[in-house]
């Protein structure tokens, strides 16, 4: 009978695993300070999720053509006929007066007695213009929502 004791003490080595988990972790505090910076802060405009509360109030639409021009209409959250509209052209070579956008949306606010501004860019608007103006209503503190538009649908 030659039976030999077995080794009760087992060795595991612990530094890959710490690797991986540092890693982990490194990402995961990265990804959380870049996602954090490129937040911008607006409602769903549309869609299922919308928070309803009975009548709708008066909003503010503002159409983005794909020609430059931009259509601000004060709508009544009753009915949804428009009480007010503005066409706003660009200037020459395709850029845009925001200080005119701003004036003319502006007095529709104080007019309109409302806080909320939905943006309704067309298919085919340029990305950049969408992102001006978002960027010149935060400035006015207003509520943002964006309804893009669906190819098909008017």
């Amino acid at each position: 009978m030659n039976t030999k004791a077995k080794d009760l003490d087992f060795e595991l080595n612990l530094l890959p695993i710490l690797s991986v988990l540092s890693i982990c972790i490194c990402f995961l505090l990265t990804s959380a300070v870049w996602s954090r910076m490129g937040f911008i802060g607006i409602n769903q405009a549309i869609g299922d999720l919308i928070p309803t509360s009975g009548r709708n109030p008066d909003s503010l639409f503002i159409k983005v053509k794909s020609n430059g021009q931009f259509q601000i209409q004060w709508k009544s959250g009753q009915d949804s006929s428009v009480l007010a509209e503005k066409m706003i052209q660009p200037l020459r070579a395709g850029k845009v007066d925001w200080s005119t956008i701003q004036k003319e949306l502006s007095a529709l606010v104080v007019r309109a007695k409302t806080k909320t501004v939905i943006v309704m860019p067309e298919v085919g608007v340029n990305y950049g213009k969408t992102i001006q103006l978002l960027d010149h209503l935060k400035g006015l503190a207003l509520q943002i929502g964006l309804a893009p538009a669906i190819k098909g649908l008017r």
